[in-house]
């Protein structure tokens, strides 16, 4: 006789993938798979009822024949979690001054490791949903390779600035929003949980319409214009003064996702002009020319620095920088045409005084040789090894390990005499 894992009187939870193609025959009938009755029961608690001598179940709540492998142990839920079929996760609030109490979800391991692995299947939707759409670099927030100094970077040289806020916005993105039916991204209550590992992206995903529809206003009465999102928080550029023209971009705006169920916070709605000087976005001093650290950060940062206090100072110095993502950060680079070693020094000195450690490789034109590796540049011209003789060479930049094939190239002239 078979042997059953579970016995009469044994409470288990149906497998929530049981209407999976694999669980189901083609001719609708029983063959070791689920039927569309047993499929209603999906994520639902059964009792064992009988066991049978070919080693199948029959259960309280449904008469057909049932094995072993569609079923699952019901999980044991810590005290103060909640249950989603896929892990667990603990609600609570923060509470703010002068605001309501923020509503936090954190997972459990198991339903945390099961929302990373979604992830990358919600990468591809969202940028899938951008092309198609044609709104490709409109979001900077939890996205690769953007981040808030790329969405302030599109900014540069407008004359007004418009910036917005969401309302509780993960907590008003939906399943409907979204049309991702898996229940273990939201939370019992069906929201994206801040915490989750996957509410931004579905976040992101969950107003594609509602960017779209601003996308296509824009394009049509302005051309030019500088449209970003990063998480909650909305900017748009335009060249114009007038506040009439920034007042209706508010109302369309605030129209378009009123339509969907958001709201736009009309105490965190802002107006910023160019000839007032630099514009605060996302945190950055956005220019005409260019973008640099507020005052208030470079405060912050001396008084880090004079209360020896490391770690604050090391993050204030590296956000004052402005840094692009890593994979962006050298391909702004100048190609660099060496003709002599006070040139070469100089370049890689340079690039060490701003903060940039790069990874290289370099090539002989007629006897191949590499050195790779990370070097303090300021101590460049000890390394008298790396030319040996006045030919040309291929210099490639590498701006991280994941990104081998993306180079910065360039060839130099024949180098002098003296150059070894």
């Amino acid at each position: 006789m078979p042997k059953h894992i579970y016995k009469i009187g044994d409470n288990v939870r149906v497998r929530p993938d049981l209407g999976n193609t694999k669980y189901i025959s083609k001719d609708g009938y029983y063959k070791d798979t689920a039927t569309r009755y047993m499929i209603k029961l999906a994520n639902k608690i059964v009792t064992i009822k009988e066991l049978l001598s070919n080693g199948k179940y029959f259960i309280e709540e449904e008469n057909s024949y049932w094995v072993d492998s569609m079923f699952e142990p019901i999980r044991e839920v810590p005290e103060g979690h909640v249950e989603l079929p896929n892990g667990t996760y603990r609600p609570f609030e923060i509470p703010r001054k002068n605001k309501a109490p923020r509503k936090i979800c954190a997972p459990g391991p198991e339903l945390l490791a099961y929302q990373r692995e979604q992830l990358k299947n919600l990468e591809e939707v969202l940028k899938h949903e951008e092309e198609i759409n044609n709104i490709e670099n409109i979001y900077h927030g939890f996205i690769q390779n953007r981040n808030c100094v790329t969405a302030a970077k599109k900014h540069v040289g407008y004359d007004m600035t418009i910036m917005m806020d969401i309302v509780a916005f993960f907590d008003s993105v939906t399943m409907e929003h979204t049309k991702i039916t898996d229940p273990s991204l939201y939370t019992a209550e069906g929201y994206c949980g801040q915490g989750f590992a996957t509410s931004p992206m579905l976040a992101n995903i969950g107003i594609i319409p509602i960017v779209k529809a601003v996308d296509d206003y824009l394009k049509a009465v302005y051309g030019k214009y500088a449209f970003t999102i990063y998480a909650d928080d909305i900017q748009i550029s335009i060249n114009s003064e007038d506040y009439n023209e920034a007042n209706n971009i508010i109302e369309i705006v605030t129209a378009a996702f009123e339509v969907y169920g958001f709201d736009i916070h009309p105490h965190k709605t802002r107006i910023r002009y160019a000839k007032h000087g630099y514009r605060r976005i996302l945190g950055i001093n956005v220019g005409n020319e260019d973008i640099r650290a507020t005052r208030k950060t470079m405060k912050r940062l001396r008084a880090a620095k004079h209360q020896k206090n490391g770690p604050s100072a090391g993050g204030l110095s590296t956000w004052s920088k402005c840094l692009l993502p890593k994979k962006l950060r050298y391909t702004e680079l100048p190609i660099p045409t060496i003709t002599d070693k006070a040139a070469y020094i100089e370049f890689w000195t340079n690039l060490y005084k701003q903060g940039k450690k790069l990874d290289f490789k370099v090539y002989g034109k007629q006897e191949p040789w590499e050195y790779y590796g990370e070097k303090d540049f300021s101590e460049l011209y000890t390394i008298e090894s790396w030319v040996t003789r006045p030919e040309p060479f291929e210099f490639r930049i590498r701006p991280n390990e994941k990104n081998k094939s993306e180079y910065t190239n360039a060839t130099t002239n024949t180098f002098p005499d003296d150059f070894n």
